[in-house]
């Protein structure tokens, strides 16, 4: 079940996104990493057919969902510093994410693809 399953994790505090409960619209938060299917994502390719990613591609549109709640990460607010939260899949913008990689760098930053921003997910 959890072969597709990763830590988002952030480089400098090494806490890592989390959905912070169990129903729907639950906000995300960073905590620091116990194993709880709460703090493991999946991303699922948004191609021609839904499929877990096993190799996430730079500029590829995809949809982030938590093992535990099934929920994807949304962020309907395009403000930015606001909190992103897990809601159930609808296909709308504020659901899809691109991974963007930059060139000569480490860095690989998640962008909303309805707002063009990246967000604070941790």
């Amino acid at each position: 079940m959890y072969e597709n399953y990763c830590k988002i994790k952030n480089i400098k505090t090494g806490k890592v996104l989390a959905s912070s409960g169990n129903f729907n619209g639950s906000p995300t938060e960073a905590n620091l990493y116990t194993g709880d299917d709460s703090q493991l994502w999946t991303f699922t390719d948004l191609g021609p057919v839904d499929i877990s990613a096993k190799h996430i591609t730079s500029g590829q549109k995809y949809k982030i969902v938590n093992c535990a709640t099934e929920d994807v990460l949304d962020n309907w607010n395009s403000k930015n510093g606001e909190t992103c939260y897990s809601y159930s899949w609808t296909a709308s913008e504020s659901q899809q994410w691109v991974v963007e990689k930059k060139v000569r760098t480490i860095i690989i930053k998640i962008l909303n693809d309805r707002t063009k921003k990246g967000s604070r997910l941790l």
